[in-house]
């Protein structure tokens, strides 16, 4: 993190963040074998494909991510997207470390504004505990939040509406969308079975 005139700028630990991708590529390396051994070499071909371009994006938005905290505004800013909002609007902060049902626990910060509406989620999972710590003496607002780790739906319960369907559910999301997989393989086949009929 560096401080600029009156001006906090908030960057990702690159040092963490080489550490997760390092973990993440031999988890790809391992799963890219398997199924090659299991279901063959083109199907790891398109894996090893799949891997590439969601490396290059996370590398992406280590790169380009960023908070911005100015005496006016507060900013968030990423590879391909830019929120901004007056700092005014946030009255207090919600700090949890949120535990997901896969992958590392994170320090995450809630900013709300005077109606419980989340006006910003900082993700500290790439960010060190020392700058999320300064960003909220920075910010100069009521902090509170639950004294331990919280899975989503935990922390939904204590301060609702502050995470998304979707996070709280992480289960059920996996069903619905391993259903709708399922559906469209299922179309696909019956209409190539209706093609191979017609001819």
């Amino acid at each position: 993190m560096r401080q600029i005139r009156d001006e906090l700028v908030l960057r990702p630990d690159r040092r963490s963040g080489r550490t997760k991708l390092a973990v993440s590529a031999v988890i790809a390396v391992v799963m890219t074998v398997s199924i090659a051994f299991r279901v063959g070499w083109e199907v790891a071909l398109a894996s090893v494909v799949f891997w590439i371009v969601l490396f290059a994006v996370v590398i992406g938005h280590l790169r380009h991510a960023r908070i911005v905290l100015t005496p006016y505004e507060i900013a968030v800013e990423g590879m391909v997207f830019r929120q901004r909002r007056p700092r005014s609007q946030a009255v207090r902060v919600v700090r949890a470390t949120v535990v997901p049902s896969r992958g590392w626990a994170s320090d995450t910060l809630f900013l709300l504004d005077a109606h419980d509406n989340v006006l910003f989620r900082v993700y500290g999972l790439n960010y060190a505990t020392e700058d999320i710590n300064r960003l909220v003496g920075a910010l100069g607002l009521p902090c509170e939040g639950p004294g331990r780790p919280v899975s989503a739906g935990e922390l939904a319960k204590i301060y609702p509406g502050i995470v998304p369907w979707y996070e709280r559910h992480p289960y059920l999301l996996g069903l619905l969308t391993t259903g709708v997989v399922a559906l469209v393989v299922l179309a696909v086949v019956l209409i190539a079975i209706s093609m191979g009929a017609g001819s």
